[in-house]
């Protein structure tokens, strides 16, 4: 009976791991990196999913990067839209629920400025800020989000 009880608690603990990695791709780009993420979190899992958007404004997805109260850095290309979407899951093993929420934006990176995006999801509240960081200054600016509706044809 224990052994039967045990087995049971594996197989739904590999049903959920293999459900939140499901189809998730690494980001990997040969660029010189000018994105720093400083995550914040507690008691969720945080991910940065990064699309570019082509001139019909239509997105494709290049991968997603794992937060983990580490700072990342990692490139995209200058002078191209890339449309960032951070997204937070948490689960709950013993309720047997899942919730999630995203924040997102369109960023065109551009020559000589690299950008920080700190995330904070602390007892239950996130924030999700943008900042354009010009390299020989090092004079910041946050930037507003900016939706993927603002593409325009």
């Amino acid at each position: 009976m224990r052994t039967r009880i045990i087995a049971s608690l594996l197989s739904a603990f590999a049903v959920l791991l293999l459900s939140a990695c499901g189809g998730a791709i690494l980001y990997k780009a040969d660029l010189p990196h000018n994105i720093t993420i400083k995550p914040t979190t507690e008691s969720v899992t945080t991910s940065l999913a990064i699309y570019s958007v082509d001139r019909d404004c239509k997105t494709t997805y290049q991968g997603s990067v794992k937060l983990d109260n580490q700072p990342v850095e990692l490139g995209i290309a200058t002078g191209k839209p890339a449309y960032l979407v951070v997204n937070f899951t948490s689960s709950s093993f013993w309720r047997s629920s899942t919730g999630s929420t995203s924040s997102a934006t369109v960023l065109v990176p551009r020559q000589g400025f690299r950008y920080l995006i700190d995330v904070h999801y602390v007892k239950g509240i996130y924030n999700v800020s943008y900042y354009e960081v010009e390299r020989k200054t090092n004079k910041r600016r946050e930037l507003e989000t900016v939706g993927l509706s603002s593409c325009h044809k």
